[in-house]
């Protein structure tokens, strides 16, 4: 009975890796501040839609995605953020590879202080407080474009450009809007993933 349900797991796992698409990518808070994303992406649904021209048919792909995402940004003199997160997306592609998508994520958000943090007691003694962070929750959407190789010219692989907005929750008594910039690429495990 074990054994069959471990089985399970593993064909499981597997199929979704065969699937899967992992997302690299720098991620920039404001752009400029440097950090790095690595994701893994398993679309749950998949449609091709076909159109009848006077010439030719037109194909577009679209697919629905969920998202595991985990990564890192450095505000030098201020604080590193780190993040783990999940989420759902959405992308469509033009026969010849052009692609737009979005995402919609939510997960939990670690700022470390940078420099030298300090906590006084209740009867005034003061102590130095190693590796100082604070949690929060992370609520982000982003926005893209990009170029899917593996539909135009077989490779693996795909670019993206990706600006969005991520929500730290709470932020003392309100919320703290960050804007992000997100640029990278896509490896499929496998190519023409949408031919049947």
């Amino acid at each position: 009975m074990l054994k069959n349900i471990l089985l399970s797991i593993c064909l499981s796992l597997f199929a979704t890796v065969a699937f899967a698409q992992i997302d690299f990518s720098y991620l920039g808070h404001l752009g400029t501040h440097p950090g790095a994303k690595i994701g893994i992406q398993v679309p749950y649904k998949k449609t091709n839609i076909e159109k009848q021209r006077k010439r030719r048919v037109k194909i577009k792909y679209k697919e629905k995605l969920l998202t595991l995402d985990a990564g890192f940004y450095h505000l030098p003199n201020t604080h590193t953020g780190t993040f783990i997160q999940a989420g759902w997306g959405y992308r469509r592609t033009k026969q010849r590879g052009f692609k737009l998508e979005t995402f919609f994520n939510t997960g939990y958000w670690k700022v470390y202080n940078a420099g030298t943090t300090f906590e006084v007691s209740n009867n005034g003694f003061v102590s130095e407080v190693e590796r100082a962070a604070r949690g929060y929750w992370l609520l982000g959407w982003s926005w893209g474009f990009g170029r899917d190789l593996s539909i135009y010219k077989d490779r693996p692989f795909a670019w993206h450009i990706r600006p969005g907005i991520s929500l730290q929750l709470p932020y003392n008594t309100t919320v703290n809007v960050l804007p992000m910039l997100e640029a990278g690429v896509t490896v499929y495990f496998r190519k023409n993933r949408f031919r049947r």
